[in-house]
């Protein structure tokens, strides 16, 4: 593609040289039509330069539409991309907050582990507070049980002789029941404390196992959300690549989009430019058609003009005026009925035929001077068509041709001029 593009630019490039042809005062008849064969000549080059331009921005232009057709393609690709990034990119995000919520629980689970070996601390403290607290009582009990030994102790006989009478050793013997069950239910409330602490213990450990296993499966879920957001980024990292290489194919296709415009800029320019020098070769055909007329000036009869054509050929395609569709004006009529292809053209009155050639954008051209400045041009005439030459007497009613398409035309039709001492004038008042 970058080598047909820069072939586009280089043959844009090509100029072919247009020669100004300037009337020579004292010119001969052989002169002029020397310049004018001159002038068509150049002018037939034009016209294929022309013709070569116009096929290369056709395909250029082609190659243009193929081109963005591409570029769109691209875009859309790039479109469905983004949104499969967009989707992916949403899909992480859910993934790293459902990663992060996992985290928030696994700590949660951890400050409670925490808090519950707190708790197992703070209980083995009170423990060991309450087994010092019974053995002290243990002590003294044993202590007060070792001193009423040595003094003798509680036996009943010793009550007995220590008791002023019946109702004193009934209150000594209550009084010691009552010492021995206070301290045996004080000793019992503190095994209990003790049993209960431990039961807490135990059921803490097991709160702390459960709490652990908790942890565990939390850090599984967490690592399998991990995974699959690595997936999910592998994913994206990929589309990224992709995205990348289609950004690059885009610039690319974008730089050999802008290198083919300007080639096809390049050849309107030059375009417009081989127009500008066809325009400038056919006028000064006009012009020297005008010196060729100024030579001899013959009388003009006077005579009305006979129609061109046979009879049934009258249907006007474009008449005399401003033609909308060229967007300037047209200086003749044209007649295109259908059939017409290979019609005789006649000559509409007597006279000299100054011209049987080709002449620029008229194609296959006869112009004949009737005197008095007046001369008519019959163009498109079809190739091998013309039945004069220059130089020829022909009368009115004479066969000079046979329609065609040659030149500037889109289709078989006959373009007649009527000019007055080389300028175009409206033909309708000549018939």
């Amino acid at each position: 593609m970058k080598r047909k593009i820069i072939a586009l630019l280089l043959t844009a490039c090509m100029i072919l040289p247009i020669m100004t042809i300037s009337g020579a005062t004292g010119a001969t008849a052989e002169d002029i039509n020397a310049m004018i064969d001159a002038n068509t000549e150049k002018a037939k080059q034009l016209e294929q330069e022309k013709i070569r331009l116009e096929n290369q921005i056709a395909d250029a232009r082609s190659d243009m539409r193929d081109m963005n057709y591409i570029k769109t393609l691209i875009e859309q690709q790039m479109g469905v991309i983004q949104e499969r990034m967009n989707v992916l990119a949403d899909n992480i995000a859910l993934q790293e907050q459902a990663i992060d919520d996992k985290q928030a629980e696994i700590d949660v689970l951890e400050s409670r582990i925490e808090l519950t070996e707190f708790e197992i601390q703070d209980r083995y403290i009170k423990i060991a507070l309450l087994e010092a607290e019974n053995e002290e009582n243990k002590g003294k009990f044993a202590q007060i049980v070792k001193n009423d030994y040595m003094s003798g102790g509680y036996s009943f006989m010793n009550l007995l002789l220590s008791s002023g009478n019946f109702l004193d050793l009934i209150l000594r013997a209550e009084a010691m029941k009552k010492a021995t069950e206070r301290h045996d239910e004080f000793m019992n409330d503190l095994l209990a404390a003790v049993n209960e602490q431990q039961t807490l213990i135990q059921e803490l450990e097991d709160l702390k196992i459960r709490l652990a296993d908790d942890i565990e499966t939390c850090e599984r879920e967490k690592l399998a959300l991990e995974e699959q957001r690595d997936i999910l980024q592998t994913n994206m990292d990929a589309l990224n690549a992709e995205m990348d290489a289609e950004r690059a194919k885009l610039h690319a296709h974008a730089g050999d989009i802008a290198d083919l415009q300007d080639a096809i800029n390049n050849m309107y320019r030059q375009y417009n430019a081989t127009n500008d020098e066809i325009e400038a070769a056919n006028a000064e055909v006009t012009r020297l058609i005008q010196l060729l007329q100024n030579l001899e000036r013959p009388d003009y009869s006077g005579e009305g003009f006979m129609w061109p054509l046979d009879s049934r050929f009258r249907l006007i395609t474009s008449d005399y005026g401003w033609c909308s569709w060229r967007g300037g004006p047209h200086h003749g009529f044209d007649v295109g009925n259908s059939g017409i292809s290979g019609a005789n053209i006649y000559a509409v009155q007597s006279g000299t035929v100054i011209r049987a050639d080709w002449i620029g954008g008229y194609g296959n051209t006869v112009i004949i001077d009737h005197g008095g400045g007046v001369s008519t041009l019959y163009a498109h005439i079809q190739n091998g068509g013309l039945r004069v030459s220059t130089g020829d007497q022909v009368r009115q009613g004479d066969v000079i041709g046979l329609v065609g398409r040659t030149g500037w035309s889109t289709g078989d039709h006959l373009h007649f001029e009527v000019r007055l001492n080389g300028v175009h004038t409206n033909p309708w008042n000549y018939f």
